[in-house]
């Protein structure tokens, strides 16, 4: 009985099939995911062009936007004079089967911003996506990303209103642009003074038709919460109200020590009266009435209370 031989590969030709198969997974694979990624990116532009029709139609009240989108989110920013339509894109966007991290879409912005005229309405699309990536009909902006602010206001540019979105950001709260309800002669002259509104005078001011996404809102009040913390006062480095201790390069001052039911010498300054007369002691000779920092390395405690009150500390 005559045997067949049988014939298999060998080791060479596996490799070549081999790197074959690996070049032609270099090359459709990042296809792949460059088409399935900006899939995506073609259905959140959509979303986003649909609602900016929707605020197209109705500027006077606050449009919706879409909410549970799997791969971007929608706000409204800008005003009702000037709207833009913020479309972020999530992580959940890419593809990301050895995708290049400088080539994914998580993250990035893409920005719908009206631009009206007498005939027609249109919506130019900007964006800071990679070049590979970006939509038919957008354009590239890198500080796409950043949220716009209104121009600073300066004599003769106009009407000034107050914008709590530029304070936030660490900036003039004073902006080109209508206020909600104000005298603008008197909110310019406050203006060019560089002086803030009061409290009463607050909403007033504010520049009107702006809109404000959860992001934004959260810094307004993160600012109001930091204005409204009073800053701790030093003298030397040493934060007021520290105990003292001998030989201290800062304003010394006496406050109760309540644990103790005494007088205590700690950091901090007397007030300008009882200031004025221990320096008029001084000069009649009282030789008690030294200063503070002279006290209060020798933790003298005055046994008449009168002298005492002098070198407490002012609240």
């Amino acid at each position: 009985m005559n045997k067949q031989n049988q014939k298999g590969f060998t080791l060479l030709e596996l490799m070549v099939t081999v790197a074959i198969v690996g070049i032609l997974a270099a090359i459709a694979i990042p296809i792949y995911n460059n088409y399935i990624t900006k899939t995506r990116i073609a259905d959140a532009l959509t979303h986003g062009r649909v609602y900016a029709g929707k605020v197209t139609i109705d500027k006077e009240d606050v449009v919706e936007a879409p909410s549970g989108l799997e791969y971007s989110k929608i706000k409204l920013a800008g005003s009702q004079k000037k709207p833009r339509v913020r479309i972020k894109l999530k992580k959940t966007i890419d593809s990301t089967v050895l995708m290049d991290p400088d080539d994914r879409a998580g993250g990035k912005v893409i920005v719908l911003s009206e631009e009206s005229s007498d005939a027609s309405v249109q919506w130019v699309c900007t964006t800071n996506l990679p070049q590979a990536l970006i939509p038919e009909g957008c354009t590239y902006e890198e500080g796409v990303g950043q949220r716009k602010l209104l121009a600073e206001w300066t004599e003769g540019k106009g009407e000034a209103c107050w914008s709590p979105e530029r304070t936030a950001r660490g900036k003039s709260g004073w902006a080109v642009g209508s206020c909600t309800s104000c005298n603008q002669k008197g909110t310019q002259r406050r203006a060019e003074k560089g002086k803030k509104p009061g409290a009463a005078k607050m909403h007033g001011t504010k520049c009107s038709g702006q809109y404000f996404d959860e992001e934004t809102l959260a810094k307004i009040e993160a600012a109001k919460e930091e204005a409204a913390t009073p800053a701790v006062k030093q003298s030397g480095g040493f934060d007021y109200g520290t105990v003292w201790k001998r030989g201290m390069d800062a304003t010394a001052c006496m406050k109760e020590d309540e644990d103790a039911d005494t007088q205590i010498w700690v950091v901090g300054e007397i007030d300008a009266t009882s200031r004025a007369t221990i320096e008029r002691k001084r000069e009649d000779g009282d030789k008690l009435m030294k200063e503070p920092r002279q006290h209060a390395d020798a933790n003298w405690i005055a046994f008449k209370k009168s002298k005492r009150m002098l070198y407490y500390c002012v609240d």
